[in-house]
């Protein structure tokens, strides 16, 4: 075969196994920034963080009403410490995936690039 050829197969393949391994990289801390509290889902994201940072730290409410992933009235009893919890699951995915999207971008072959998935939490 000819180098040409065989050069552009193998950027080819390590751009397709790049995609693939950031795309299970996003799923896993996608399932990972998920709490679930009094019978509801949430998925924690920067908007549901701000929102009850509103209602703890300007509102001062001691108990607050959600709407869940299904959209189901759900009763927070202590807001403050429902906003540490998702906060702080919420930095710590974000590093993860962070660090684990950089040894994907820094891997120089597709044996490396396949072992880099491991966001747990």
């Amino acid at each position: 075969m000819d180098n040409r050829l065989e050069h552009a197969l193998d950027i080819s393949k390590r751009r397709k196994t790049f995609e693939n391994q950031l795309s299970i990289l996003k799923t896993k801390s996608q399932v990972h920034l998920s709490y679930s509290i009094n019978g509801g889902k949430f998925t924690i994201d920067q908007s549901l963080i701000s929102f009850v940072d509103y209602l703890v730290n300007t509102k001062k409410q001691d108990k607050i009403v959600l709407l869940d992933d299904r959209e189901l009235p759900i009763l927070v009893d202590n807001p403050a410490l429902f906003l540490d919890e998702i906060t702080s699951k919420y930095v710590s995915v974000s590093f993860d995936y962070y660090e684990q999207y950089n040894k994907l971008r820094k891997s120089t072959d597709i044996e490396s690039m396949a072992k880099i998935h491991n966001i747990d939490h």
